[in-house]
């Protein structure tokens, strides 16, 4: 199922989540994506309609009980028994999104050939808190020496290319050819 369509399903949990303003819970749920997101076939478990609803309250309370808070536990539980197991990265990624607005931050991915030292990253950070009007930024940094140069800043689906490869396209574009590096 697409996020587009589980999305709205997903708010309401989120919200919830985020009414219960609990530190621990935030840092559980990033513990939980991760693991979602490293051992992939774990979402297919949870989203599977072949297996019953006991067996994957066992299956969660045996991974998670000593893992994470109580809170969090029973809100897993809780999405079994509503047959919404299935989006949790979704609600996850939702409840972050919503943490992020509220405490007025913005998440940035930042590519670059070379790596950005501390002083380069601030200067960063400056600018996208004008550019953004967020009070609080959080890059997160790669490198790719495809872009041959500059940046490629990324904030959610915002794309903001200001690399030479970027801009050798841009004009290829403008000249009507295919520019393929």
């Amino acid at each position: 199922m697409g996020k587009t369509l589980t999305e709205p399903a997903a708010t309401p949990y989120a919200e919830a989540l985020l009414l219960c303003d609990n530190k621990q819970v935030e840092e559980d749920l990033l513990k939980i994506i991760e693991l979602l997101d490293t051992i992939k076939p774990l979402g297919d478990y949870f989203a599977s309609p072949k297996v019953d609803t006991k067996t994957k309250k066992d299956f969660i309370k045996k991974i998670f009980e000593k893992q994470v808070s109580n809170t969090t536990l029973n809100f897993l539980l809780l999405l079994v028994d509503r047959r919404r197991i299935k989006i949790l990265s979704s609600i996850i990624d939702k409840y972050l999104d919503l943490r992020s607005s509220e405490s007025n931050e913005a998440e940035y991915s930042v590519t670059s050939v070379v790596p950005l030292n501390a002083e380069q990253q601030e200067n960063l950070k400056t600018a996208l808190k004008s550019l953004s009007g967020a009070d609080n930024i959080n890059l997160s940094t790669t490198q790719d020496p495809t872009i041959l140069g500059g940046l490629v800043l990324q904030s959610g689906s915002q794309i903001i290319d200001l690399s030479i490869n970027g801009e050798l396209r841009s004009i290829s574009n403008y000249l009507g050819s295919n520019f393929e590096l």
